[in-house]
């Protein structure tokens, strides 16, 4: 009787792990399938190849070689050399992005404006179909000007959640940052604001401040707002964010 039930209990493990691993080779391929799709859909995206991986934890396509250019600009481009899209086997609402190293390059008015990030993880959370929270951390990232250092920052988190309809609450904290053109060594810098997301245009106001680590007082503080894309700082327009959308 004991060797009977030890044997059922062993057959039914097995029958739940083969079920299991069934299911996981399904989801995955299903996985890759979507985000082959995706991918495959933009003419601006090109990549090597993508792999399977992660089980029996958790599901992972890794997209090797990723770059992704601007039609209207071909010397601006953001590139990868490796990126890792994963998510539980059993939640399909919460996908998390990982890479390594991701660059940024746009060219505007004969300026090259490159953006190094290195360490990045992002989480995006999904709801009816829709995207309603988005957070990433990137753990360093040097922005240059014309191979012009601009600034050097470490630990950077931001987080976008859907508050309501359409509209977004912002928060963002870097720990530490080097800012070449304010003369500012090693500050905190927060951000915090709400926006507005529709019909392809970002409208919101938010707030910077500079934090001096030393003694935790505000240093410099100045506004940002974004009306229908186009990025104001201190009043002045620095960015149109049409140009970063025109990669997807």
């Amino acid at each position: 009787m004991k060797i009977f039930s030890f044997k059922g209990i062993a057959a039914l493990i097995i029958g739940l792990l083969s079920l299991y691993t069934f299911y996981w080779g399904i989801t995955s391929l299903t996985f890759k399938s979507k985000l082959n799709e995706i991918l495959n859909e933009n003419s601006k995206i090109s990549y090597n190849k993508i792999k399977i991986s992660g089980f029996p934890l958790y599901i992972q396509s890794t997209v090797y070689e990723l770059k992704v250019l601007d039609d209207n600009n071909e010397s601006s481009s953001i590139n990868t050399p490796a990126i890792e899209f994963s998510m539980h086997p059993f939640d399909i609402n919460n996908i998390a992005i990982r890479s390594n190293k991701i660059n940024l390059r746009l060219t505007k008015d004969g300026l090259v404006n490159s953006l190094l990030l290195d360490g990045i993880g992002s989480k995006i959370g999904v709801s009816n179909n829709k995207i309603n929270e988005f957070s990433f951390a990137i753990n360093e990232a040097l922005a240059l000007v014309d191979d012009i250092k601009i600034s050097k920052m470490n630990k950077i988190q931001l987080s976008i959640i859907e508050s309501e309809k359409s509209n977004y609450e912002v928060s963002g904290a870097i720990s530490s940052a080097k800012l070449y053109l304010f003369n500012q060594d090693d500050v905190n810098i927060l951000l915090s604001g709400k926006a507005n997301y529709y019909n392809n245009k970002v409208n919101g106001n938010f707030k910077i401040s500079l934090v001096n680590k030393l003694d935790n007082i505000e240093t410099l503080s100045f506004p940002i707002k974004i009306e229908n894309n186009e990025v104001f700082f201190l009043f002045f327009s620095v960015f149109n964010l049409d140009e970063l959308f025109s990669f997807f």
